[in-house]
């Protein structure tokens, strides 16, 4: 029980320190800290402390979308342009977010490898918790650009532009 304690105190230490450190101004530069171990700290309390510094690594490199991506621009903006829109940029609109699609697909695929190459055993871990996490994410962001997708391959049908190719 105790260690079980020392070991959320640790994690709540840990991600105190990760807000603070995501905190500063940009024109600051800081070196890392690691806390002193204490000497009734335990070596597994360290390793979760590792693991933690990981999960959040790992987490920050996958699951944040770039800034302005096109996964969030309204639907009804998306229709607006799409009527004003000839053919051909069309085609390219709905090319452009089948590509992203696919490359949102294809980083999921990496995620669940990484999932599934976690021993079972630490299934329920943060690390695991982490990568699902990354994963739901993930598929809300393909759910998004294939609702996109379909306004702009909706309308080159609605002209008589040919789809092919353009196929999910």
């Amino acid at each position: 029980m105790n260690t079980v304690i020392k070991t959320g105190l640790c994690l709540l230490i840990a991600g105190c320190l990760f807000s603070v450190a995501g905190c500063k101004k940009k024109g600051t530069q800081s070196t890392p800290q690691t806390p002193a171990v204490q000497g009734d700290e335990t070596k597994a309390a360290v390793e979760v402390k590792a693991e933690a510094v990981k999960a959040e690594t790992a987490k920050s490199d996958v699951a944040q979308p770039a800034a302005g991506a096109i996964e969030t621009i309204p639907v009804a903006d998306i229709q607006a342009e799409a009527s004003k829109m000839n053919v051909e940029q069309l085609k390219a609109k709905a090319m452009e977010y089948k590509d992203a699609i696919v490359a949102k697909k294809a980083e999921i695929e990496k995620v669940a490898a990484k999932l599934k190459a976690i021993p079972i055993a630490e299934q329920m871990g943060a690390e695991a918790k982490s990568l699902q996490t990354d994963i739901a994410t993930l598929n809300k962001a393909v759910t998004a650009l294939t609702e996109r997708f379909q306004v702009y391959y909706n309308k080159l049908k609605e002209m008589g532009g040919d789809v092919s190719g353009l196929e999910l």
